[in-house]
């Protein structure tokens, strides 16, 4: 078995597969062709390779050997340019230095296969050893030069990059250390050092580090992506693999028959790795003669995917509809090479606006014509015109075809296109493309005719509803006018009914205690409830006054220190008349250590207990009970007032604190409610939530009694300086008014 043809074979294969890997991944990057092409480079030279070192014929052997050093040339110098310009699509080589490398690379190749190079061969311990000629130093000078340059460009370029190119730099870098670290081993030291020759002809091996760590580096950051261009080239590989084995053996059948039973098999394996070179290079040297000869024969040629494609990216991303229509216009000028063209939509058999691109002047069409032709639905080109009305509109725009605008089995304009610049008509496929350009700028001029009337409405409706905002703002100054003209109407009228209210308690209290005569039964009871209504009328003023002030922000409040304990104390000794008259017993409980001082305004929170223990009095009924007590929660006191009432419904809880909001109940033991403003605990939470506390109700059920509580917070200096900064010192008291 030939170890060395399968080590050759493998390389060839790795190579290949590998290089085409890369090319169809990306065929219009600079940086996958010249992969491609360093990859064939490499394989063929390992076939020259192999050929030169198995041969024992001296004149073979010497035209060989000067084919792999001609093949060492392109080799170095692509090996140079991938290192420049990986990953870049493009190459940026300048011209100044790129030129003159490739006319030199041209030049030494040629050189190369010439007795300048090696003048004559001969055989050292039976491996080849050629004679250097005068040409040697001009081949070092561009193959080792360019390979020199190669490292030391990625060595620049790896120092300066970070990132992804890092990555993929320093993967390049390992491979090509690998590469030269085993050439150097096996093709210098063991020939030169132990005359040992027999590894030079696995030498395809040894660049494969460097093309497989190029290929990952070109490949690795998006590998799951070319799994199909992996199956492709593989499947590839595998038909000129096959093709390469049928051509070897009907070549060695064909030989043995028509020219000589014994056919050399190196020059089937010459014969068929040039077969093989043939396959893998034909796609794209198809590809380069056809652009070759498309700029010299047919300038006017366009890939029709990429029209396609270009023409849709500019309907995707765009919505305005005049910016639309006049990028397609272009577009179509640009890419089909015409003089100008244009689109008209038309609505109801009128030509609502009009686009153009490439006229000096827009053009005058007769509107009905246009609608005329957009009611068939058709192309219309202008050399196939008998309709002289038609024909007229054609010579109007200047225009050599006609598509329409359709969307289903309606048309919204139409699309106008010039001559071309080269004067050449159009073919079929121009006018295929163009009709599938026309079929989709229809729906997306349509989407942006929709989008255009969703745009204007959503203006009207911001028009609309910042007029109405506007509106709701004066409305709204009106209103804090009006509120602010009702409390100073209230401040004044409950100012003007208080004094002559006072008075007229004031005679009612002296004529009740006798002091103008003894009074009947009958009198004394209608003096007592006048003077009954005149205590509630006075509360009620003093309420609208209280409340006047809370809400426009005058009522003023004096932050101290105040000891809990004594705050109890002063109130109850307050209401303890009007609990002992009721018959009701009254409790305080209080923590068993000292409990901490609050921050409050004194004469404000007393009216607050007053007013929660006077709705106790008022509904519990006889031997019932009211409890006070206070306890410390974090860094708030709570006091809370509970009692053996009537209590309420749960779900009544949160209008006990609303304006005018009462619950109407009488306690057990007694024949009628009470009559209330409905403002007396309104007054409360607004004075605790001045306070920074919270005022809260509840209760088990009707008959089962309910308790009150607020919460102030405790004393610290700071916070006393803080919450006083809130509200002025001056300004206007709370007016108290006494249980009833």
């Amino acid at each position: 078995m030939d170890w060395n043809l399968l080590i050759l074979l493998f390389g060839v294969l790795a190579n290949n597969i590998l290089g085409l890997v890369v090319a169809l991944r990306n065929p219009k990057s600079v940086t996958h062709t010249m992969f491609f092409l360093l990859s064939v480079d490499i394989a063929i030279w390992s076939v020259a390779n192999y050929i030169a070192i198995s041969t024992t014929d001296l004149l073979v052997a010497l035209y060989w050997t000067r084919i792999v050093m001609a093949l060492a040339v392109p080799q170095a110098i692509l090996f140079f340019l991938l290192l420049h310009t990986i990953p870049s699509k493009q190459l940026s080589l300048p011209g100044w230095i790129l030129v003159p490398l490739v006319l030199t690379g041209l030049l030494v190749m040629g050189i190369s296969v010439s007795p300048y190079l090696f003048t004559s061969i001969i055989f050292v311990n039976g491996a080849p050893s050629p004679t250097p000629g005068p040409a040697m130093p001009l081949f070092v000078l561009v193959a080792v030069g360019s390979l020199i340059a190669g490292v030391v460009t990625l060595w620049k370029r790896l120092r300066a990059a970070n990132g992804v190119l890092r990555v993929q730099l320093q993967i390049i870098g390992v491979g090509i250390v690998l590469m030269f670290a085993l050439i150097f081993l096996f093709n210098f030291i063991f020939v030169v050092v132990f005359s040992n020759s027999a590894y030079v002809s696995a030498s395809p091996l040894y660049t494969l580090p460097f093309v497989a760590a190029t290929a990952y580096a070109i490949i690795k950051h998006k590998f799951l992506d070319i799994r199909l261009i992996i199956a492709r080239a593989v499947s590839y590989t595998v038909v000129v693999s096959l093709f390469a084995i049928i051509y070897a053996l009907l070549f060695a059948l064909t030989s043995s028959f028509l020219i000589s039973p014994l056919v050399d098999p190196k020059f089937i394996a010459i014969s068929t790795a040039a077969a093989m070179l043939m396959l893998v290079t034909f796609p794209f040297v198809k590809r380069s003669i056809e652009k070759l000869t498309d700029a010299v024969f047919y300038k006017d040629r366009y890939d029709t995917s990429a029209v396609l494609y270009h023409i849709a990216q500019i309907m995707a991303r765009t919505l305005r509809l005049e910016e639309l229509a006049h990028q397609l216009v272009v577009s179509m000028n640009r890419e089909f090479q015409t003089e100008h063209a244009s689109i008209m939509l038309i609505n109801h058999g009128k030509i609502v606006s009009m686009y153009t691109d490439g006229y000096t002047q827009p053009p005058e069409v007769q509107e009905h014509t246009a609608s005329y032709i957009s009611a068939f639905g058709k192309v219309r080109l202008r050399d196939d015109e008998k309709d002289p009305q038609i024909a007229a509109f054609f010579a109007s725009l200047d225009a050599s075809i006609i598509l329409p605008l359709e969307t289903g089995q309606h048309v919204i304009g139409l699309l106008c296109i010039g001559h071309k610049r080269s004067g050449e008509l159009f073919s079929d496929e121009d006018i295929s493309t163009m009709e599938i350009i026309a079929s989709e700028a229809a729906v997306a001029m349509e989407n942006s005719l929709s989008y255009e009337e969703i745009r204007r409405f959503n203006i009207t409706l911001e028009d609309e509803v910042r007029n109405a905002t506007e509106d709701l703002r004066h409305a709204n100054e009106k209103l804090e006018q009006l509120d602010k003209l009702k409390d100073e109407f209230v401040s004044l009228a409950s100012h003007e009914l208080r004094t002559p209210l006072t008075s007229i308690r004031s005679y009612l209290w002296m004529a009740l205690s006798g002091t103008g005569g003894a009074l009947s039964e009958k009198q004394k009871y209608y003096l007592d409830r006048s003077y009954i209504s005149t205590e509630r009328l006075i509360k009620l003023v003093n309420d609208m006054l209280n409340i006047s002030r809370i809400e426009s922000g005058r009522l003023a409040v004096q932050f101290s220190r105040i000891d809990v304990a004594s705050l109890i104390k002063d109130v109850l000794a307050e209401v303890q008349p009007k609990i002992d008259e009721q018959g009701l017993t009254c409790k305080v409980l209080l923590p068993a250590q000292q409990i901490s001082d609050v921050i409050a305004d004194t004469d404000k929170i007393k009216e607050v207990m007053i007013n929660l223990l006077g709705n106790a009095v008022k509904f519990t009924p006889r031997e019932g009970t009211i409890t006070v007590t206070a306890s410390e929660i974090r860094d708030q006191i709570k006091i809370s007032v509970s009692d053996t009432g009537t209590g309420f419904n749960p779900s009544d809880g949160a209008k006990l604190f609303m304006k005018f909001s009462t619950l109407h109940a009488a306690p057990v033991g007694r024949s009628q409610g009470f009559q209330s403003t409905g403002l007396g605990l309104y007054i409360s939470k607004s004075i605790i939530a001045m306070h920074g506390g919270v005022m809260e109700a509840v209760s088990p059920g009707e008959g089962k009694g309910a308790t009150f509580s607020f919460t102030l917070p405790m004393y610290t200096a700071a916070k006393r300086e803080m919450m006083q900064r809130k509200y002025s010192a001056d300004g206007l008291a709370i007016i108290h008014s006494s249980i009833q």
